[in-house]
């Protein structure tokens, strides 16, 4: 979801739902008392994650955490573009959706660079869902086009959901 403060600043804002349901990893025979309390263990993962990696250059920054109706949600950067998955699309040289080898080649470089970063953290961390729809082409600065043009593609890495410390 997208706020906007009384700046006009923008903001991603991710949120817990009431019934933890969107999260919650219990079984299906589990009390929803369990679920909920499994659906919050995974958001604060999800935060902890994601606040190691709001300092990396390919990762959204992280404002912080807090409750909106008593539920918890995690305030982040609005990445301004669209997802790889849509930019495949734009990009597609064909009616089968293959891209170019040159540009499939220069964004599977600039998606290794990001995930390359992961290692300067301690502990290490691993994404766990490296998806078309989990990777986002900032389109703040320049445009998709520029950015064919220029070789080089500003990816930024969303969603730390499935993300786990590897130390």
């Amino acid at each position: 979801m997208r706020a906007t403060n009384a700046s006009g600043e923008q903001f991603a804002v991710k949120r817990l739902r009431a019934d933890g349901s969107s999260q919650a990893q219990a079984g299906a025979d589990a009390p929803a008392a369990d679920g909920r309390r499994v659906a919050r263990a995974a958001f604060d993962a999800e935060y902890e994650a994601h606040r190691r990696l709001a300092g990396l250059k390919a990762f959204p920054r992280l404002y912080g955490r807090g409750l909106i109706d008593g539920q918890p949600a995690l305030v982040m950067e609005w990445v301004e573009g669209i997802t790889l998955e849509e930019a495949a699309r734009i990009l597609a040289i064909d009616a089968e959706g293959r891209l170019s080898p040159l540009t499939a080649a220069r964004i599977g470089r600039d998606l290794f660079d990001a995930l390359a970063s992961l290692e300067y953290l301690a502990d290490g961390l691993a994404h766990r869902d490296v998806s078309l729809c989990n990777v986002m082409v900032d389109t703040s600065r320049l445009s998709l086009a520029d950015q064919v043009e220029e070789g080089s593609f500003e990816l930024r890495l969303i969603d730390f959901g499935s993300a786990a410390a590897l130390g």
